[in-house]
């Protein structure tokens, strides 16, 4: 065979090869525009029936994102959740927009664990939780009624996921104070809302509120929403820059947006927050103190007279209306605690069990003829709790508040000194949003709400964080 010949041959070989190549990619290309043009026009149709379905389906092209940088993708998901209440996709709130993307998010999270080989770890406080879920999944043999539980402890499940899915994303400081912030800031954006809608927003009984569409917050869940970021943003304090008092300045519209909800669990669970920041660090405490004074002060200029009047009204008034009514649900709790204080009604059985115990609680006779028909929530995580699980749910549940608090103060005390400054800050920040959770824990049924699983996943992640070389016994 001659030069010639050989030459044609050896550029004849990659021509051969590459041309399959080249066709291929071309199909490829083609296929991923179809897909695409596809997907536009079912997310502009969707779109068209409501704008949730809409975005829904525009952000499926994003997904593979979700599975190639998972805490990027958890941060997306906390600054959808404080709009959770107003993100219903379907009228009966069974599918939610911040549901779905949760999904997507933990699904995407599952497959970069797997595909990466990473242990995904559970302390002890992560135990512990698990534990309680466990129980909670174990009440389906006793439950009264164990059909009606099921969607329940559904979302009890897809809620530890989270926390799990947090605890193993938030695992270094800085991620930890990017998903604050992205949470302040949302919030923050919550709040002014809700201000801008109370010329028209006001209920009959002047409680702010945030309306999108036909959907609204509950304004106690509204406060619900919007306590823990506050206290966050609050012992968080300044950041480095020119910019650097925009956390303090995110206090204003949500403290004002607590105080237009005129929930008094809100507002004190925000003081007791700002209680143990004005003991740990009493310079920021007393900022944070004086920019409330500040509010106060300007309230009147944002909002209705009438307003400010019912929000006072409800303080003075708190024995008078026997606490919204929370004083009997809480005498029906005490009934059921009282008649099954071992296993309990099962879980989730508070609202089928009410009515029954609600003849023989000694409440007020006027509040029983309207509230006649039952099916009322506890408003109190605590008598839920052992009212739904008994003493050994209650135990569990307790024992996983203490041994996350107990990590986030380790962590504190471990870096005030000589540590890091900025674990500190971070440490003492989740140690009063969960002082805050735990006091508004005892007029709300929170544990049913997204933010505090995802605090109790940053205080895990925290841990493994500062954990020292040795440690980690409990980890799985």
């Amino acid at each position: 065979m001659n030069v010639a010949t050989r030459m044609s041959a050896a550029i004849g070989r990659p021509v051969a090869r590459l041309a399959p190549v080249a066709v291929q990619d071309n199909a490829l290309t083609v296929g991923v525009v179809a897909i695409g043009a596809g997907l536009l026009v079912a997310g502009g149709l969707a779109f068209l029936i409501n704008p949730k379905f809409g975005a829904a389906a525009l952000g499926l092209p994003a997904l593979p994102l979700l599975v190639m940088y998972p805490a990027h993708a958890l941060l997306l998901f906390i600054g959808a959740m404080p709009f959770d209440a107003v993100a219903s996709l379907l009228p009966d709130r069974t599918l939610t927009l911040t549901r779905l993307l949760g999904v997507a998010v933990i699904g995407g999270w599952v497959v970069w664990v797997l595909v990466n080989r990473v242990r995904v770890r559970l302390g002890l406080p992560g135990l512990l939780l698990g534990a309680y879920v466990g129980f909670a999944a174990l009440s389906y043999f006793w439950a009264d009624n164990p059909d009606g539980m099921s969607d329940q402890l559904q979302t009890l499940v897809q809620l530890f996921l989270l926390y799990v899915l947090t605890a193993n994303l938030m695992t270094n400081v800085t991620t930890l104070e990017r998903g604050l912030n992205v949470l302040i800031v949302a919030t923050a954006l919550l709040g002014a809302l809700v201000i801008w809608q109370i010329p028209n927003g006001a209920s009959d009984l002047d409680r702010g509120t945030f309306t999108y569409g036909d959907q609204s917050f509950d304004p106690n869940f509204l406060a619900g929403t919007l306590v823990l970021p506050a206290v966050a943003a609050a012992a968080l304090g300044r950041t480095r820059g020119a910019l650097g008092w925009w956390r303090l300045a995110a206090i204003l519209p949500i403290s004002a947006g607590i105080l237009a909800s005129g929930s008094r669990g809100g507002i004190v669970g925000f003081a007791a927050g700002v209680a143990v920041l004005l003991l740990a660090r009493p310079r920021l405490g007393v900022q944070a103190v004086a920019g409330l004074v500040l509010l106060a002060m300007a309230a009147p200029l944002v909002m209705p007279a009438s307003m400010m009047e019912h929000v006072l009204a409800r303080f003075s008034e708190a024995g008078a209306d026997r606490s919204s009514g929370r004083i009997d649900i809480w005498k029906v709790a005490v009934a059921m605690i009282a008649d099954r204080p071992i296993q309990g009604t099962g879980f989730a059985g508070f609202r089928d069990a009410f009515y029954t115990y609600m003849a023989t609680a000694g409440v007020d006779p006027v509040w029983a003829l309207a509230n006649f028909r039952g099916m009322r929530v506890a408003h109190n995580v605590y008598l839920s709790t052992l009212a739904e699980l008994g003493v050994f749910g209650m135990g569990i549940l307790m024992a996983a508040f203490a041994a996350h608090g107990l990590g986030a103060f380790r962590a504190w005390q471990l870096h005030r000194f000589y540590g890091d400054p900025q674990v500190a800050t971070i440490a003492l920040a989740l140690c009063c949003t969960l002082v805050s959770f735990l006091v508004f824990a005892g007029s709300i049924d929170f544990m049913s709400r997204k933010t505090p699983w995802v605090l109790l996943g940053m205080i895990q992640g925290l841990v493994f964080a500062t954990e020292r070389p040795g440690q980690g016994a409990f980890r799985r």
